[in-house]
């Protein structure tokens, strides 16, 4: 789905002013509205603060955490770093 959507923005960043809002309205909001980016950016830091948490208690003492502790650190910082 992500490469699809990303093909399309590829498209829309080549077609025309008048083909960009016939054809591509949905990308065409997202791209122009600044929600977006104030969500992204506050999903970003959400992330960041989440990471700093969750590694914590991992990187004082790696042997001794408990196995939820261990999948919380592998399901989400592992992959949001």
């Amino acid at each position: 789905m992500l490469a699809c959507f990303y093909y399309r923005l590829l498209k829309f960043r080549e077609a025309p002013k008048e083909q960009k809002a016939s054809e591509y309205w949905i990308i065409g909001k997202l791209v122009n509205t600044h929600i977006v980016g104030h969500l992204l950016a506050l999903g970003a830091g959400a992330l960041i603060v989440t990471n700093l948490i969750i590694a914590h208690p991992a990187n004082c003492d790696p042997a001794g955490i408990s196995r939820t502790v261990n999948q919380w650190y592998y399901g989400i910082s592992r992959i949001s770093f």
